[in-house]
């Protein structure tokens, strides 16, 4: 049985405006306890800002989070699939961009994501036999 994104997908997505700056990025990230935001301009997800654009892009280089535009260090375009998509489709994209999370888009909108953490379940019912498996 072909495991599909849809089957697997976290629906946890959070959205920020394309002029907001890091620092109201930083707040979203922590209160809400996730990786990546949904860069949005105009009413389309024109990128991707992820823990990993905040340190390198801006903390690292020394950049005041209050003074830079999430739009200025996030991750663009965003790379999204439908639900039916197979995840080893999705595995593909991650190791092609270099990166840890494939969106979901359904009808133009983000409606969900699957990372590392939704794969690495699956694979290892898959290859181990393992049924309960909690990441």
């Amino acid at each position: 049985m072909t495991v599909l994104v849809a089957d697997i997908m976290c629906r946890k997505v959070e959205f920020i405006d394309a002029d907001a700056n890091v620092l109201e990025a930083i707040e979203n990230v922590v209160l809400k306890k996730i990786g990546a935001l949904i860069v949005k301009e105009d009413g389309k997800a024109v990128g991707v800002v992820t823990l990993r654009d905040i340190v390198l892009r801006c903390l690292a280089e020394g950049l005041d989070p209050r003074d830079v535009k999430v739009s200025e260090i996030a991750s663009k375009p965003v790379i999204a699939v439908s639900g039916d998509t197979p995840i080893d489709e999705v595995v593909k994209l991650l190791k092609e961009h270099k990166i840890t999370r494939v969106f979901v888009r359904e009808n133009g909108t983000i409606v969900g994501y699957v990372s590392l953490a939704e794969l690495l379940p699956v694979y290892l019912r898959k290859y181990m036999g393992l049924q309960e498996i909690v990441v």
